[in-house]
């Protein structure tokens, strides 16, 4: 397993195209309350590890980023994931993360982001980031302002209406 970085609390490595991570992701999808603002619900291990090999492990191959697996430390449990995808039809880097509810309101979510613009620094200096989080997901929009977002615009995700938060970069 290819750690990318660490924080004090979380371990933050690539995903792999494998069972255990595929079962990660359903586990991850499978509670609606996760999935509430993101346009997608449960999935299967055959749908997951087509998510693995086409969108996340693709991006990571492409692009040199991704939506990293996130364990805890002390324990090696995997809570999330949290990482960049290239957007190519924008030409900017999307920050996003995603946590099961049980590690909610615990800090995981702003510590990953974080920990993940610091990576930014070095890897992506002067490419366009941005966050984008559903107008209704009001713990997402609070951690995008933390990493020193600044609301841009609105725009439509599918059929969600997000609102997107210029964090480096112009917009």
């Amino acid at each position: 397993m290819t750690t990318i970085l660490t924080t004090p609390r979380l371990r933050l490595r690539r995903f792999e195209q494998t069972d255990v991570d595929a079962d990660h992701l359903v586990a991850l999808n499978d509670n609606p309350a996760v999935t509430k603002y993101v346009g997608e619900g449960s999935i299967d291990r055959a749908a997951a590890l087509d998510v693995l090999r086409d969108r996340i492990i693709k991006q990571h191959d492409a692009y040199g980023v991704g939506r990293w697996a996130v364990e805890r430390l002390d324990d090696g449990a995997f809570i999330g994931w949290c990482g960049f995808k290239y957007e190519v039809e924008h030409d900017r880097y999307d920050v996003g993360y995603r946590f099961f509810e049980a590690c909610w309101g615990k800090g995981y979510g702003r510590e990953a982001a974080a920990a993940c613009m610091d990576w930014a620094t070095t890897h992506l200096a002067g490419k366009v980031i941005v966050g984008r989080a559903h107008v209704d997901n009001a713990a997402s929009l609070k951690i995008l302002a933390s990493l020193g977002g600044r609301f841009s615009h609105t725009e439509v995700d599918d059929t969600d209406v997000v609102n997107v938060f210029a964090i480096r970069g112009p917009m």
